[in-house]
């Protein structure tokens, strides 16, 4: 299989996980008479978030000012919406970091090969890269978890509590503790 990258963050995949989506949903696009929509390769995380960018900014009515009553949306007015909504989403996508992103993706891709069941069982685990920022971070607040670690650094959910795991480990190994 070839390799693929999500064009909004940057995600790259083997396994078929970067698809091609169409950026406005194909009912809406036969039911206005275009030919197809405009598509784009997204990984499956970025395609879960854009739904739910979609589910909340995208409505199906609006309020007539003429009338003073809510209206159905035509369909070509539907699609401009979903434009619309993407484009502002790709903005986010891009002020969020792009190649920050990429770059953990790789570095989460070679930590995945580094932990694989094929590599050897003698390996050390490998430290992450924002080990020292979390430690910073300890140090500056009382109390830090998992979800502090995750909006602080930017970073999903599993690599924070690796990150968690990390150090309270070093933290036990410090005080003379017993781990397990």
């Amino acid at each position: 299989m070839a390799e693929e990258a999500c064009d909004l963050c940057g995600y790259t995949s083997i396994l078929g996980a970067v698809e091609q989506c169409s950026i406005v949903p194909n009912d809406i696009v036969q039911a206005a008479g275009m030919p197809k929509s405009q598509t784009i390769r997204m990984c499956r995380n970025c395609r879960r978030e854009l739904d739910i960018w979609f589910s909340a900014k995208v409505a199906t009515t609006v309020y007539d000012i003429g009338t003073q009553r809510f209206r159905c949306r035509t369909h070509t007015e539907m699609i401009k919406e979903y434009q619309s909504v993407f484009n502002a989403f790709v903005d986010y996508k891009k002020r969020r970091g792009g190649s920050q992103r990429r770059e953990e993706a790789i570095q989460l891709k070679i930590d995945e090969l580094a932990t694989s069941p094929t590599a050897t069982k003698k390996e050390v685990p490998r430290l992450d890269p924002l080990l020292d920022t979390a430690r910073q971070l300890a140090r500056e607040h009382k109390h830090i978890s998992t979800s502090f670690l995750q909006r602080r650094l930017r970073i999903g959910y599993p690599r924070a509590e690796r990150i968690m795991e990390q150090l309270e480990g070093k933290a036990l190994k410090r005080e003379g503790r017993k781990l397990g």
